[in-house]
């Protein structure tokens, strides 16, 4: 078989030439593997694990109550409480079933199975019995719940995760007997879950549910009114077969409708979203920012065919004599075309077998820099749509690296080669090698304007005015408990606050220390409000930030109770006003309240705030604070947050309480004191999380994605960069060559060194040039497919393009002084008589 000839000469080539063909492979490893890395990114994205361990996760939907008049995601996505989820459930058609569920967390301590276990905070779900059918979920070991014991107010059997059970019980298959403790309470495990079983995302990604302990949910034995109508639920549905999305949507639109008009005052403005399970698992925006990523490291894997091109290119010009007497002794060009491409092709394959190594070893560089649980991006391998995408793109880059190649041996003009010089170049093969370092140039300035846009935009959020300061702050968080592991009863809950809080001002090198009921970035409450003596008309309902109330006088603002030294501790600053007293702390009924200026200006916008009244809802009547004080505004949803408006209430009795401590030096030091000082008040005391401010930060999603695209973008600018300008480099010392004669002879007409060096530093600076115009007028069409990406600065940001031209002319002409400076030693005598 002739190909086999054919492969059998390409392997020899490269053995007589081992140089290019390494540097060749090495190179297409590079694009290869970048791109095989990233794919696989990618695909963690759009066909996540979560997704693949339910049921036709297509017909699976999310059902959320929606609210516009709410900020941010909250207003597309509402928790649905128990009365608005039965009238779904028993109006709607388009659905042949809906489940629901509740996260929520819960104190894991020893039994007599496991004696000195210390108790530990870890997160739970409840869930209706038809939760697991629904999703086409079957347990590794044991059953799952029937519709009795879900029925039952005081449930006795739970179903752990395959970690938390082999943690506790190792790998013992038989289930009987198995208890646990859970909430004070021992309880039967019946059964665990496979050990690949995730739970989908939702709320576009930002929330993803890691359950250990899995109970029934019983939504039959809540009586009173205000409970029947408390949200708190998330709603799974699946379509009927041949029901399409925008049918269902129709359907609860109406249903919506018709449960504004029969309740009103339950569903005051609120409507109904129905949202696909794949939506919910990865937002569109995280979607098509993993695609950008790959649309960019597509632009690494084409410099690479470039360089290679131009290999393989330099090569069959060296060999057109060879190609020629093949011609001339009738070998068909077809023939010809067939080397070169298998030639191209082998070269492909074993940058392939490499590029794979590339990819697995990038897996892990990914998993490092990704947030944690970003998409399941910790978990990265290669599955078989990855390498059937490695074949594909293997298959293409031996057609765009040989293409060229190909065509210009199997195209040459037989009289003309043999009785051309072996030194001369045509103009066509000129045209084709600057071609490729243009595109190149072209290619790379492109990513590099991506990348610088990222980390200006990253600068710029990171400098964001917070309304605190993140530095020197350490906090923790806790759900107080008694000895025996029940949640803590009020009197309880101040001992243990009044406690800590004196033990911890105490230690050395705490400035300052606060306990709050919430923190920036961290937990929210929202709550309800109304301002004394004001009517709605009076109160501007027409303007933008203000939310529609559950009830007509109510409006909704950001509630934190906190004790005094809260604002001193996270340095928010006071504007007029006072802060609390001791006092007002200790009280019961502290009668005070301290406002953001956002508040102040919604509520009273051409008025003194201080000294007015806000009304809270109470159970016979509301209660009234006075404004005594008003502080700068804080962004709680982070920096790329809304401002929405604040009100700090004095207290020292939290369920669950947030402390924070300014130091002197490194927070972090001083996590094992805080967390000695909890355990010696109550040794069952669990930590939820202890960390310091600016990790928060650094991990905030918003700050974490923005990072995360910024370093991988950068990561193949950089290697753009490198790669076009190897290309340069390449061609330029290619010309030196071709023209050894040509250089001989001026600078035996008397041309000097110098006229030489600036005749080759011109010939890149030119290729250079004309590749950073077109790089420029790529940018500007381009760049604003990473619009979603950035923050705080335009995609046509004039600093970043002047950056990234200015850096990309310096290393082009670093890549041009080596073969220039070699043009110049070229010895005209030594030249002429190789001729």
């Amino acid at each position: 078989m002739s190909w086999i000839n054919d492969l059998g000469y390409a392997i020899r080539l490269m053995r007589k030439h081992p140089g290019p063909a390494i540097f060749a492979i090495l190179t297409l490893a590079l694009g290869i593997g970048a791109n095989t890395a990233m794919f696989s990114a990618v695909y963690a994205v759009l066909n996540s694990e979560a997704l693949r361990s339910i049921r036709d996760p297509r017909s699976l939907v999310m059902l959320w109550c929606r609210n516009p008049a709410m900020k941010e995601f909250l207003a597309q996505r509402l928790w649905v409480s128990e009365g608005n989820y039965r009238e779904w459930r028993r109006l709607s058609r388009s659905f042949e079933n809906m489940t629901a569920f509740t996260t929520t967390t819960c104190i894991l301590s020893g039994t007599n199975q496991t004696n000195g276990v210390p108790p530990k905070r870890v997160e739970a779900i409840r869930v209706q019995h038809n939760f697991f059918s629904l999703l086409g979920i079957r347990p590794a070991q044991g059953r799952v719940f029937t519709a009795e014991e879900a029925g039952k107010a005081d449930d006795r059997v739970v179903l752990l995760s395959a970690a938390l059970y082999k943690a506790r019980f190792g790998n013992d298959p038989n289930l009987s007997r198995k208890r646990i403790r859970v909430d004070t309470i021992e309880r039967d495990v019946i059964g665990v879950l496979p050990e690949n079983y995730q739970m989908p995302a939702y709320w576009e990604g930002q929330n993803q549910p890691r359950p250990q302990i899995w109970m029934p949910l019983n939504l039959d034995n809540k009586n009173s009114l205000p409970e029947f109508w408390a949200p708190g639920y998330c709603i799974y549905a699946r379509l009927r077969p041949g029901v399409t999305l925008t049918q269902a949507r129709h359907e609860m639109n109406g249903i919506g409708e018709r449960l504004r008009n029969e309740y009103p005052e339950q569903n005051k403005g609120v409507g109904i979203n129905v949202f696909p399970i794949a939506e919910e698992d990865s937002s569109n925006k995280m979607r098509r920012s993993m695609l950008v990523l790959q649309f960019a490291v597509g632009f690494v894997l084409l410099i690479a065919c470039a360089n290679v091109g131009h290999i393989l290119l330099t090569r069959s010009m060296a060999r057109e004599r060879e190609i020629a007497i093949r011609l001339a002794l009738g070998a068909r060009r077809r023939r010809i075309v067939r080397l070169m491409l298998i030639e191209s092709l082998l070269l492909s394959i074993l940058g392939c077998i490499v590029g794979l190594l590339v990819a697995s070893w990038s897996f892990s560089g990914i998993s490092a820099i990704a947030p944690e649980d970003f998409y399941r991006l910790g978990r990265l391998r290669l599955e078989s749509p990855v390498l059937v995408y490695s074949i594909i793109i293997t298959m293409a880059t031996a057609l765009l690296s040989g293409v060229m190649p190909a065509l210009h041996s199997a195209t040459q003009n037989i009289n003309a080669t043999l009785a051309k010089n072996s030194r001369w170049i045509g103009q066509s093969s000129k045209w084709a090698c600057s071609g490729m370092v243009i595109g190149e140039v072209a290619l790379a300035l492109v990513l590099l304007i991506g990348a610088g846009l990222m980390i200006r935009s990253l600068q710029i959020l990171m400098n964001v005015n917070l309304g605190f300061q993140t530095d020197h702050l350490l906090t923790a968080r806790l759900t107080l408990m008694n000895p025996n592991g029940k949640e803590a009863d009020a009197p309880r809950q101040t001992a243990f606050c009044s406690q800590l809080l004196a033990r911890v001002q105490a230690l050395p090198g705490v400035k300052s220390a606060s306990l709050s009921s919430g923190l920036p970035m961290q937990s929210v409450t929202m709550g309800n409000y109304d301002i004394e003596g004001a009517s709605l008309k009076d109160r501007d309902a027409s303007r933008k930030d203000r939310v529609i109330p559950e009830k007509e006088n109510w409006s909704i603002a950001f509630i934190t109770r906190t004790t005094q030294d809260y604002f001193e501790t996270m340095w928010i600053k006071l504007k007029r006003g006072r802060n609390f007293t001791h006092m007002e702390t200790e009280a019961q009924k502290p009668g005070v309240v301290v406002v953001s200026e956002s508040f102040a200006r919604i509520n009273w916008p051409d008025q003194e705030a201080l000294g007015k009244g806000i009304l809270l809802p109470g159970k016979n009547e509301p209660t009234r604070l006075t404004v005594v004080g008003i502080v700068a505004d804080t962004r709680y949803a982070g920096p790329e947050g809304d401002i929405n408006p604040e009100m700090f209430i004095p207290s020292r009795t939290f369920p669950t309480v947030n402390l924070a401590l300014q130091t002197e030096g490194d927070p972090a030091a001083m996590a094992l004191a805080i967390e000695k000082i909890i355990r010696s008040i109550n040794p069952n005391q669990s930590i939820d999380n202890i960390r310091a401010m600016d990790q928060w930060l650094r991990e905030f999603p918003s700050s974490a994605e923005k990072r995360f695209y910024m370093i991988i973008l950068a990561s193949f600018a950089g290697l753009a960069l490198a790669l076009a300008s190897l290309g340069l480099y390449g061609v330029l010392s290619y010309v030196v060559t071709l023209r050894t004669r040509d250089l001989g002879v001026r600078m035996a007409l008397g041309a000097n060194t110098k006229e030489v060096f600036r005749l080759m530093i011109w010939q890149g600076f030119k290729l250079t040039l004309i590749g950073v115009t077109a790089g420029l007028i790529g940018a500007f069409l381009l760049t604003r497919l990473i619009q979603a990406l950035i923050f705080g600065i335009s995609t046509r940001d004039p600093i970043v393009f002047i950056v990234s031209v200015v850096l990309i002319t310096v290393v082009a002409l670093l890549a041009s002084y080596l073969p220039a400076r070699r043009a110049t030693r070229i010895d005209p005598i030594e030249s002429l008589r190789a001729e």
